[in-house]
């Protein structure tokens, strides 16, 4: 046998309700999504909404007591905990004049999309946690569950690199004159940005941890943000389909 014959491992993944085995793995990719950030919010809470709401679903590839890759929810901006009251001072901190007019009018009926993953998880998966969440939110309004969300915040993160060279060449790009190029943790997140009502691309609040992964981020001219987009229901449905085509 070559040595040098690369080995093909086929994994298979499964979409699970989240479940209370699920929150600390949940907790954790929440840090990740936040980033330096996390420390502002009550993160123990919001695991604990999503999992007693079970909007959404978790990726697992070694059955459903494992640990999940990537999770997909959504909570409702008028939920009265403190952490929801919190998630939306910052949001308002760090979106202009228009974005907050239409957020404000909206409220009642916003739901904030909270979406994460371990870095080598496929986006194949994303599509299909998107077409799911849909028809789990239908069913919940019809329930009583949830407000009617016509309406969606999603909180993400990119990150500028202003060296000319980038190893990895799977982050897509978008470029803005004088500006350093945007890539994407989330292929996806450009999909929904072309059908955005609005955006904001945003510094963290807190300054950058000195953690060693964060140093070598840094020296190789690459810093993560954050990134706010809002989209109303058929902007959303619009950007699964394309997901769909993309990313089958």
């Amino acid at each position: 046998e070559d040595e040098h014959e690369q080995e093909i491992v086929n994994v298979d993944f499964d979409f699970f309700d989240t479940k209370e085995i699920d929150f600390e793995a949940i907790q954790n990719l929440l840090r990740q999504l936040f980033n330096v950030d996390g420390p502002l919010f009550d993160l123990t809470s919001l695991a604990d909404i999503i999992i007693k709401q079970n909007i959404g679903s978790s990726v697992k590839c070694d059955g459903e007591d494992s640990d999940p890759f990537a999770f997909l929810s959504v909570v409702s901006l008028k939920r009265p905990e403190p952490v929801t009251g919190s998630l939306l001072k910052y949001i308002h901190s760090k979106i202009d004049d228009s974005f907050r007019t239409t957020l404000n009018s909206k409220l009642e009926s916003t739901g904030l999309i909270l979406s994460e993953r371990l870095l080598n998880m496929p986006t194949e998966v994303m599509p299909h946690m998107y077409r799911m969440l849909l028809e789990e939110l239908k069913t919940a309004t019809s329930k009583g569950e949830l407000p009617d969300l016509d309406t969606f915040v999603l909180v993400s993160r990119t990150f500028t690199a202003t060296s000319s060279e980038i190893d990895d060449p799977k982050p897509k790009k978008k470029k803005k004159a004088a500006e350093s190029e945007m890539f994407y943790f989330h292929p996806e997140d450009e999909v929904m940005l072309r059908h955005a009502k609005h955006y904001a691309s945003y510094e963290f609040t807190r300054p950058p941890e000195e953690a060693d992964s964060r140093r070598t981020f840094q020296d190789y001219g690459i810093f993560p943000k954050g990134i706010l987009i809002l989209l109303d229901k058929a902007g959303l449905e619009v950007s699964i389909r394309e997901m769909l085509e993309l990313f089958p």
